[in-house]
């Protein structure tokens, strides 16, 4: 079977001066059906061949880090907002463009009042 390692994530940190590097990652992929799926077939795909290394999921990952774009990065972070920080989001856009000040809770009741659409 693949040399998939499982279990609890872990951070490695290396302390240097004042700044922390972190230089070693740790997957835990044991939540992600899916996911952990597909790692253990594109890892056997890999390796279904009769010379060189045995590939690990680090190969995997060098090469597809290499294929990321900018639209790929910005789906990513799209990714981690909760709706009430597109609320906020909104709300500070509002602000911006119209010079008010609102709080996120002030600028649905003004969208609410307004009959606009809070997003």
């Amino acid at each position: 079977m693949n040399n998939v390692s499982i279990g609890e994530v872990e951070k490695v940190v290396r302390v240097s001066d004042k700044n922390r590097v972190q230089d070693r990652f740790f997957i835990d992929a044991s939540e992600d059906e899916n996911g952990l799926e597909l790692i253990h077939e594109l890892l056997k795909e890999v390796n279904d061949k009769k010379y060189g290394r045995k590939l690990i999921l680090k190969d995997l990952v060098m090469v597809a880090l290499k294929k990321l774009k900018q639209k790929d990065l910005e789906a990513l972070k799209e990714s981690t907002l909760a709706p009430a920080d597109l609320v906020r989001r909104k709300a500070d856009q509002y602000n911006e463009a119209h010079g008010t000040n609102y709080g996120m809770y002030e600028y649905i009741e003004a969208m609410i009042t307004s009959g606009r659409s809070i997003l």
